[in-house]
């Protein structure tokens, strides 16, 4: 697929772990195939990719800015299924961009999601996901081998395709925590900029963001429940 990254040879077979999550109470957790994997084959080359990464400047953007994001493609689903993945496409990649200004204004919110010292991090992933998410086509599909009873979605690392299953057509669309706009941005971030799995869960993030901010930069869970809630301050 487009936008794969070459990785050092040692790393090589990193270059797609599956990231899947479950729907379950905020007391357990939602197992991954990927986490698993990439805990057990850290290397020194991935840790320090963060350290390293680069990610484009952008300008100040806000929610109520023109977007034009690429038409994604969905498959698979209902007729209605699909329109309500376009829909929560186009807002998420909206939210995306107003993320990047509120992280820069809003220090409450920054803090409550990622905590003191880490926020340049968080932008700079937001950013990277507005740019590919502006110019490259992204593709959905309903339903994939990987799909449990709970499963939400699941991605791979360095990739334009997102699998949708059972969880993520029961969710709202847009309002509220783990809503379908909230699951794509989970995922977007997982395939364009490589966040990991570190907890789930409102409470947990929120922990995380407080004890370890350096972690909460990394975890998917994070930059979705950020989006949430800027998007439910701004309706």
């Amino acid at each position: 697929m487009p936008g794969k990254h070459a990785l050092p040879t040692k790393v090589s077979h990193l270059s797609s772990p599956k990231e899947i999550f479950q729907v379950v109470g905020e007391n357990s957790t939602r197992r991954t195939l990927g986490q698993t994997e990439r805990s057990n084959l850290e290397s020194n080359s991935y840790k320090m990719k963060w350290g390293r990464l680069k990610f484009p400047a952008q300008k100040d953007t806000s929610l109520d800015e023109p977007s034009a994001p690429v038409d994604p493609v969905v498959k698979g689903g209902t007729k209605a299924q699909r329109k309500a993945t376009k829909d929560a496409h186009r807002v998420a990649y909206s939210v995306v961009k107003a993320s990047i200004l509120d992280l820069k204004e809003n220090q409450e919110r920054a803090k409550t999601w990622f905590g003191i010292g880490h926020t340049g991090i968080a932008i700079n992933v937001f950013e990277r996901m507005e740019e590919i998410v502006k110019i490259d086509k992204i593709t959905y599909v309903f339903g994939g081998k990987y799909c449990h009873q709970d499963t939400l979605a699941y991605t791979y690392y360095d990739t334009r395709k997102i699998i949708l299953c059972n969880g993520y057509e029961k969710a709202e669309k847009l309002s509220g925590f783990d809503s379908k706009m909230g699951i794509l941005t989970h995922e977007l971030s997982h395939a364009l900029t490589r966040t990991d799995d570190k907890v789930f869960g409102v409470s947990k993030c929120k922990k995380l963001a407080k004890r370890a901010p350096g972690r909460a930069v990394k975890n998917a869970d994070n930059y979705e429940y950020f989006a949430e809630s800027l998007y439910s301050s701004l309706k």
